[in-house]
């Protein structure tokens, strides 16, 4: 069995990622843990298959990280979300339709959009004179033909120009009493990570 096939053997009932979408196509190794109505699955670049759980990962640094969360009631998991949007910033096109607002703050700027239930954020470091547009608009390009989950309320995409490790890009979302969250150090694999989740 592979680590895929072993994963959702142990979660039968859960839907994951399609690891051929973690890193570019690598070969993934995985762990997983619950507690607590929490599932957390780390995903790591490995040079050859490797056993589901195999404690040689241990030691490593995850690519990136799925996890499925329960709470007590629809309410608090819609707050879990952390939905953010600002549309007093300065306008941005963003091709189809799609208006940004840009603003900034504490050595940053952030880009702003709506996307059905979706916040969308990019963020940009002033201090190395990054600009979030061209993630943005390669952003809007991809949902164009790409379908994320769809959240009951609330859904909140964070992506960052420069990232610095798996959970500098998140896709959270809601349905009922659970949220989903990935995280990935590569902006466009998270959000290809949670389209694979909506197939």
């Amino acid at each position: 069995m592979t680590a895929l096939e072993e994963l959702k053997a142990n979660y039968p009932n859960e839907k994951f990622p399609d690891p051929a979408t973690i890193s570019g196509g690598k070969t993934i190794g995985i762990t997983a843990s619950e507690a607590q109505g929490t599932l957390k699955v780390n995903y790591y670049v490995v040079n050859e298959e490797t056993p589901f759980n195999d404690s040689s990962l241990n030691s490593q640094t995850p690519v990136a990280q799925f996890q499925r969360h329960t709470f007590d009631s629809k309410e608090t998991a819609q707050n879990e979300v952390g939905q953010t949007y600002d549309p007093n910033g300065q306008q941005v096109d963003l091709g189809h339709n799609i208006t940004g607002y840009q603003t900034a703050g504490a050595g940053s700027s952030f880009l702003g959009w709506k996307e059905g239930n979706w916040s969308l954020s990019v963020r940009a470091n002033n201090l190395e004179q990054e600009d979030p547009k061209p993630l943005a608009k390669q952003t809007v390009e991809y949902l164009e033909g790409a379908f994320l989950p769809v959240p009951q309320t609330a859904g909140q995409i964070s992506l960052r120009v420069t990232p610095s490790d798996f959970q500098s890009n998140t896709v959270v979302w809601q349905n009922n009493q659970t949220v989903y969250t990935i995280m990935n150090a590569d902006a466009m694999s998270s959000l290809k990570m949670a389209v694979s989740m909506a197939q």
